[in-house]
């Protein structure tokens, strides 16, 4: 996978956003945004919406949906508009298993790669043990970037995992290779315990490129889910 960094002129962020209070008009949040791409899909655009306790994703306009992560109840909302419908995931204890034994890790310094916000960027490689060239994903991240921020994606990342180790009985055993067990199943989000992705690529060939960041006040309400909408519960 060939070396790519993002435009110049990524903002500097100091400090955290506080807990968002029901009284309060705006909060202050940070803006991701980002260029994605899936296996067969053309690129599109997203946003995450970051508090030290709620992230929200959602496309530059959220007319299908979006996706609402309470760091607090670790849990995860995804919000259908299209039927009304919201599908919710709660944390769950999984067995974890020794990944090292499925897959190498490697952690680098690009040293030709400009600084992002004064920091500089590293790749976190993962690849499949006795198969050579088998990439599981492939991340360039500023080191210790905006770790307040970090830290929640990290917590969202784990939400996922519980919930995709607690269902991989459901995949037939021939596409439970290494990669599909270190990236797809058990990825809790590691690498951002290391620095701010900027360019992330995985197995299952998406892409996601971080485009700009920046400080914002929201509405306290963006992060409330949809009166009158039915929840269902992913099962364990």
């Amino acid at each position: 996978m060939r070396t790519i960094f993002p435009a110049a002129g990524l903002l500097v962020l100091l400090f955290a956003a506080p807990l968002v209070q029901a009284d309060e008009k705006t909060v202050t949040a940070y803006q991701l945004s980002y260029e994605e791409q899936e296996a067969g899909t053309e690129a599109f655009k997203t946003q995450y919406i970051i508090t030290d306790r709620f992230l929200r994703i959602n496309g530059l306009s959220d007319d299908d949906g979006f996706i609402l992560y309470d760091d607090k109840t670790r849990t995860i909302y995804s919000v259908s508009h299209f039927d009304g419908r919201t599908l919710v995931m709660k944390n769950s204890d999984y067995k974890k298993i020794d990944i090292n034994k499925l897959v190498n890790t490697t952690y680098q310094s690009l040293a030709d790669a400009p600084a992002i916000s004064g920091r500089p960027v590293y790749r976190y490689r993962v690849s499949a043990r006795g198969q050579e060239g088998a990439v599981c994903a492939d991340i360039q991240l500023a080191e210790a970037l905006l770790p307040e921020v970090t830290r929640v994606l990290q917590h969202y990342k784990e939400v996922m995992a519980a919930n995709q180790v607690t269902n991989l009985h459901k995949t037939p055993d021939e596409f439970r290779t290494p990669c599909y067990i270190a990236d797809q199943v058990y990825d809790a989000g590691e690498y951002y315990s290391k620095g701010l992705p900027i360019l992330e690529w995985h197995s299952n060939n998406s892409l996601k490129t971080l485009l700009n960041f920046e400080k914002v006040e929201v509405s306290p309400k963006i992060f409330v889910n949809p009166e009158g909408y039915k929840e269902f519960n992913l099962p364990p």
